[in-house]
């Protein structure tokens, strides 16, 4: 993985171990899990899965944000859904340009579906 996508992943870790220390003073019994993935159809996709029953695996609310390679481009994605995929809200997107810097558009992205993510806190603890 490149140095973009190692910055990236320490920026969203941070943010989702933020999110869920938070949701962990109210939801005392609360799971989570995050991780990250690539491949050669998406160079990097996060998410971050949690559970208000408290046993891992039980997931009920899953944000992810994805990088999907688009011949020379990148077409970029995010959003909170429900374990059964049912959409809760839909992120930002955004495809690459031509001309982008690729390391500055990644950081964009990743800072704008944070701040997504960030909104999104009172939904994710009432889907809990």
């Amino acid at each position: 993985m490149s140095t973009h996508w190692d910055f990236a992943w320490k920026s969203i870790n941070q943010e989702f171990s933020s999110l869920a220390q938070r949701l962990l003073r109210v939801k005392p019994n609360l799971w989570w899990s995050c991780g990250h993935q690539s491949n050669d159809a998406f160079p990097f996709w996060a998410y971050a899965s949690f559970g208000g029953s408290g046993v891992p695996g039980e997931e009920e609310v899953v944000m992810s944000l994805s990088f999907k390679a688009d011949g020379t481009r990148l077409i970029f994605t995010s959003d909170v859904a429900r374990a059964d995929g049912q959409l809760v809200a839909d992120g930002p997107s955004a495809s690459e340009g031509p001309e982008a810097n690729r390391e500055r558009w990644v950081g964009e992205q990743v800072a704008v579906a944070l701040a997504f993510f960030r909104s999104q806190e009172e939904a994710i603890r009432s889907e809990l």
